[in-house]
């Protein structure tokens, strides 16, 4: 495992998507606490609550055809600019216009999730060396696995300290530093797609 995770921070395009991915893992494991807080704080009932955020996650389900038209872009370009495109969509679901407004962003932003899977395989696993593509696949799996308490427990955390709109805005920032960072790096604008 340890041999992994080292395999994963010494080479560039696996340590820029790796903790790309990783942040949106986590904050995701997070976002559902914030925007029921958000929604309760609106006096939405729980009936509500729950078609909202069934259809927000239908996105993703609706984002599979999107795959193919990602697939035009390098998997580092796709893997930023699908990043780049849910920061103002978090950052919208800080204002309180209802359910349905949340729905709508919710939806959005979870099109891009299946095209960040097959990103997270070509960047990440077929990128490592062959010998050691089972460790890093093991050592990347349980880094993702750890995102799931890290962001249920931090988001928990922020929202005793700071109202659901604020918690929202920070996951927009945290996400937006995680592409900023990621950015930097050129050999994840110049990953490519495996060969066929």
């Amino acid at each position: 495992m340890l041999a992994g995770v080292r395999v994963l921070w010494e080479h560039p395009v696996l340590r820029a998507a790796m903790i790309l991915i990783m942040i949106v893992n986590t904050l995701g494991a997070g976002l559902d606490l914030i925007v029921i807080v958000l929604l309760r704080h609106q006096s939405v009932p729980s009936t509500e609550i729950g078609l909202a955020l069934g259809a927000g996650y239908a996105g993703g389900i609706a984002g599979i055809p999107v795959i193919k038209i990602a697939h035009r872009l390098r998997p580092g370009v796709m893997l930023l600019t699908i990043c780049l495109i849910v920061v103002p969509v978090l950052a919208l679901l800080a204002v309180p216009l209802g359910p349905w407004w949340v729905a709508g962003l919710l939806f959005v932003a979870l099109l891009g999730i299946p095209s960040v899977q097959v990103a997270m395989d070509t960047l990440v696993i077929r990128q490592a060396p062959d010998a050691q593509r089972g460790r890093v696949a093991a050592a990347f799996m349980t880094l993702i696995a750890l995102g799931l308490p890290i962001g249920l427990a931090g988001c928990g955390l922020l929202l005793q300290y700071v109202p659901a709109q604020a918690a929202m805005l920070t996951l927009a920032a945290i996400l937006a530093a995680g592409v900023a960072y990621s950015a930097t790096k050129r050999e994840l604008w110049h990953a490519l797609w495996p060969a066929s």
